[in-house]
């Protein structure tokens, strides 16, 4: 017998959605990772689309001229949560969480 360390990878890409859902913006949080860009961030409505297109409020969610247009919150199935939040001038995004 070898004794070599065997290891087996697979990917499988699925759904953001089978995960959890979004849920009203959460503001207070105790992480905080602010990322930089060089560019205009796209619209959140735009990267998450196919998640907003299931959740209850995505009419809210959808609208341009809300507060919503650049902040999503995203809670986990174990009932974590995860938001982001899109500096319309800036070129900011930051992810905030209560847990790391």
């Amino acid at each position: 017998q070898s004794r070599d360390t065997r290891v087996s990878t697979c990917q499988v890409p699925a759904p953001l959605a089978l995960f959890g859902h979004f849920v009203h913006p959460i503001r207070n949080a105790t992480f905080k990772i602010t990322l930089d860009t060089n560019s205009a961030p796209p619209p959140l409505s735009m990267l998450f689309e196919d998640v907003i297109a299931l959740s209850p409020f995505r009419d809210e969610l959808m609208g341009s001229s809300t507060n919503a247009a650049n902040v999503l919150s995203f809670q986990y199935l174990s009932g974590d949560d995860c938001t982001i939040v899109v500096s319309k001038n800036a070129g900011r995004f930051r992810i905030q969480s209560g847990k790391f």
